[in-house]
């Protein structure tokens, strides 16, 4: 790939979608775009860049976006962060909300569902008391091919058993040969949807406690903050914010303050 095709990609990944994509990353277009150029009747990622720098093909970029999109999840990935959650942040949420007896939760970047899905089964398998309350877990993602896949709760051998005890396995999935599908109580706790972080999220609530776990590392400055900025217009004044463990909002934003919670660390908002 030369340097000006992949400028072109690099671009295309900035304007539409905010993600800075590093200079040493040639290899990981050529082997995205290879398929979808093939599936085109092109020969390879060069016919189709070419084909995309003069036709401006909306559908095909999309496919291009979605490819290039890294969609790297497991079941209860950072174990330390859902036994904060189990042991500390649920029950003040739960002391916090007896009255209204609600929860509302939001995914950000969700990719093919296993973050969200581990919460439901982290809340169903620990809090029974919350059977009588009005749960909400809402989660997006802008690759219309993950939140498809995120919706039908269908998960390879490999994928149940990337975070998930045999016990957990056995007790909320049901076995269909290759795959493994989630119980459909579980399945339906959440709500999926499309959207892009950019952009402003369609009819969500502030949440008790909002997710934007290793989403951040995939932007530049800029969008980061702004990101950040918009975000933090869903989280309750009571509510938790929970970055990647690698991520921090350090030089960001002065609207949140750093609470540590077990081994963790979470964001909280500033209150005036």
């Amino acid at each position: 790939m030369n340097n000006l095709e992949f400028m072109y990609i690099q671009s295309l990944l900035l304007e539409k979608l905010g993600i800075s994509l590093e200079d040493s990353k040639e290899y990981l277009v050529q082997s995205r775009l290879n398929p979808i150029a093939q599936a085109h009747g092109m020969n390879n990622y060069h016919d189709l860049v070419k084909y995309l720098r003069i036709n401006k093909d909306n559908t095909l970029i999309k496919s291009v976006l979605e490819a290039m999109l890294t969609h790297e999840t497991y079941f209860f990935r950072d174990v330390k962060f859902y036994d904060s959650l189990k042991d500390h942040v649920i029950p003040e949420i739960i002391k916090n909300n007896r009255h209204t007896k609600e929860l509302k939760i939001l995914s950000c970047a969700c990719s093919t569902g296993q973050e969200p899905y581990s919460l439901a089964i982290m809340l169903t398998e620990n809090f029974p008391e919350l059977a009588s309350w009005n749960i909400s877990i809402k989660a997006f993602d802008y690759s219309a091919n993950a939140i498809e896949k995120a919706k039908s709760a269908c998960y390879t051998s490999y994928e149940v058993n990337r975070g998930l005890s045999e016990a957990l396995i056995s007790k909320y999935f049901t076995n269909n040969g290759k795959h493994w599908t989630l119980r459909s109580d579980i399945r339906n706790l959440v709500y999926y949807f499309r959207a892009n972080l950019l952009e402003n999220l369609p009819d969500v609530s502030a949440a008790d406690l909002l997710l934007l776990r290793n989403v951040l590392i995939y932007f530049d400055l800029d969008n980061k903050k702004n990101i950040l900025k918009s975000i933090q217009t869903y989280i309750k004044p009571s509510g938790y914010l929970f970055l990647g463990s690698g991520e921090t909002t350090l030089g960001l934003t002065n609207e949140l303050t750093k609470v540590r919670i077990n081994n963790c660390e979470g964001y909280q908002l500033l209150l005036s």
